[in-house]
């Protein structure tokens, strides 16, 4: 999924149950496609 990703994409996201390092990562690597990440839990 991640290697499709594309400028001003957005994943949406039900959990993000990882370890912080593992997170940190992943939101690292979607800003640099600078896509978004947004968790349907926080809205």
């Amino acid at each position: 999924m991640l290697d499709e990703l594309q400028a001003d994409d957005t994943i949406f996201v039900t959990d993000l149950t990882r370890s912080t390092r593992d997170l940190f990562e992943l939101v690292d690597d979607i800003k640099q496609k600078k896509a978004n990440l947004k968790s349907l839990k926080d809205t």
